[in-house]
């Protein structure tokens, strides 16, 4: 048995050392303030080239967003760091599960803010929030990845 990069199955027998506050701890870091500090450095050097164009969703528009990512990413992880640990206990550990939890935690969040804010025309947005968060996910998994490797062997 190899360590990989699963992208469904993983080995189950090395999950049972796989605590709660790992999985917890790995996601504050690197969503809440991994992402924003990445973020706000690239939206640094973007400043000046993009932001004159006028683009709607230019590199300095997405990188901003990922900056205030943490106003609602901790929600997000709330919700979606019992899931994936649940899904790693389980044998479903690889990337790809992980990137449709977060998927859908965040199309579900985005979708409960438009529909308590009654902003029905703002419906795309929750392919934005599918979008970000799944990147989330996969950084998230890849932080557990490379702190913790011996969780992501191939069955």
């Amino acid at each position: 048995m190899t360590q990989a990069w699963p992208p469904i199955r993983t080995h189950m027998s090395e999950h049972h050392g796989y605590e709660m506050g790992h999985a917890a701890s790995i996601g504050l870091v690197a969503v809440l303030i991994g992402l924003p500090l990445a973020g706000l450095g690239i939206s640094w050097i973007a400043e000046g080239q993009d932001a004159q164009q006028g683009v709607g969703l230019s590199l300095y528009t997405v990188v901003q967003m990922l900056a205030y990512s943490p106003l609602l990413s901790w929600l997000g992880l709330l919700f979606g760091i019992p899931m994936v640990y649940a899904a790693i206990r389980r044998g479903f550990g690889g990337w790809l599960v992980t990137m449709a939890i977060g998927a859908a935690v965040g199309a579900a969040i985005l979708l409960m803010v438009v529909w308590l804010t009654m902003d029905f025309a703002g419906l795309r947005i929750v392919v934005i929030g599918a979008g970000f968060g799944a990147i989330f996910a996969g950084v998230y998994w890849l932080a557990m990845r490379l702190t913790t490797p011996e969780l992501f062997r191939t069955p």
